[in-house]
């Protein structure tokens, strides 16, 4: 646009030094003229044979004295057959009048084709070279930040500490690289108290569990001592550990990001079962209705443990928090979909269920269980449904990956 402009402006330019280069030729005339008559009393003829002398309008050519008569301030018209006309009266529009037909002399009208054409190229070559100009200045801009992008994405919780600053010059790109510096060290600081806190919370849950194994496994070695319900209390003591260390590696492994899935088939139906039958001993699911049609069949390509933990929490949700009295679950193909005719969430948690200490006011919870749960579902791409019922809830689990059917 700024060539195109700069062209319009040369162009009419153009037109304007040709009309003053006239417009001064008539002035220089018109003073020879005036000071003849002066001295003789008489107007002479103009000494250039493309001027006239006329005492009136209406003695103007004919091709232009009708406008002339009609526009009596107009200094140009043009004419007929190329002619064009330059006047300048004498006396403020009394006469006489010089007239110039300089059709003949102009170069800018009678060439502006080959202008329009020439201007046009030099407005090409000038947009060509500001192209250039514009894509290498924005390549010498952007590069940089490339550079910092790609930078910032090989970033690693293990090498927050790696300094970006003191690759880039003191402009924009290394004031963006010192504020993502600041930001990365705090993150590693935030990283630093976070593998503390798993570590000290692994050595502090292993230690108990450890000592409530052994403590079961010498109890199991003296069976004879113990009557029938005994061993089956210390057997399912000694289960719930071995459960309890799985669960907590996982967690650990979950929260430094190191959790990788066996890839093994997990049998819905027998992990179902399984929870249950776990929580059967911590709840009084006597006064639930329980509706179970989980097809054999349906197999899922994910590690058995994080999917106990997942049903885990959302069966003890709708048996502790949801006061329900009949909780069905079932499969519809590969989903598996556990609902309930309880209270349901509250409404100032509704939109926010999943996240982190989200609770309801009357609910006894921490708030971390959905959270964990939508956490383990997006890390194994399970794609978690929850539907807001007039009463209760449903809850849909559906694995983006390929799943077994036998």
């Amino acid at each position: 646009m700024l060539s195109i402009t700069f062209s319009a402006v040369v162009f009419f330019t153009l037109f304007i030094i040709e009309d003053s280069y006239f417009e001064l030729r008539l002035e220089e005339e018109a003073a020879f003229l005036h000071k003849s008559y002066e001295r003789t009393g008489e107007w002479p003829e103009p000494r250039v044979n493309y001027m006239e002398l006329f005492q009136t309008r209406t003695e103007f050519p004919e091709d232009i004295r009708a406008i002339a008569i009609e526009e009596p301030f107009r200094i140009e018209i043009p004419g007929e057959d190329n002619r064009y006309y330059h006047i300048l009266p004498f006396n403020q529009q009394a006469g006489p009048y010089l007239v110039a037909e300089v059709g003949s002399l102009l170069i800018v009208r009678a060439k502006r084709e080959s202008f329009f054409w020439l201007l046009g190229i030099i407005s090409l070559l000038m947009i060509l070279i500001a192209s250039l100009i514009g894509w290498r200045l924005s390549k010498r801009a952007i590069s940089p930040l490339s550079d910092l992008a790609q930078q910032v994405s090989s970033v690693s919780p293990d090498n927050l500490t790696q300094p970006l600053a003191s690759n880039y010059p003191s402009n924009e790109i290394g004031l963006l690289a010192t504020a993502l510096d600041e930001a990365h060290a705090r993150l590693a600081r935030f990283v630093e108290r976070e593998q503390h806190f798993t570590r000290d919370a692994s050595h502090e849950l292993r230690t108990p569990l450890t000592i409530i194994k052994n403590a079961t496994e010498l109890l199991a070695q003296k069976n004879n001592q113990f009557s029938s319900q005994q061993l089956l209390l210390i057997s399912r003591i000694e289960a719930a550990c071995h459960q309890m260390e799985q669960t907590i590696t996982l967690l650990l492994a979950f929260s430094r990001e190191q959790m990788k899935s066996n890839q093994s088939s997990a049998n819905l139906l027998a992990i179902v079962e399984k929870v249950i039958v776990q929580l059967a001993e911590v709840y009084n699911l006597e006064s639930i209705e329980l509706d179970i049609d989980v097809a054999a069949n349906v197999e899922w390509n994910i590690d058995t443990l994080p999917i106990h933990i997942l049903l885990t929490n959302l069966l003890s949700n709708a048996f502790q928090h949801a006061n329900a009295t009949k909780v069905s679950i079932w499969s519809d193909g590969n989903c598996l979909i556990i609902e309930d005719n309880g209270v349901g969430f509250s409404p100032e948690i509704k939109g926010s269920a999943t996240q982190v200490l989200s609770k309801g006011e009357k609910s006894d919870g921490y708030g971390i269980g959905l959270s964990l749960v939508a956490r383990l579902c997006e890390h194994l791409n399970i794609q978690l449904t929850i539907e807001h019922q007039d009463c209760g809830t449903r809850i849909s689990l559906i694995p983006v990956r390929k799943s077994i059917t036998e």
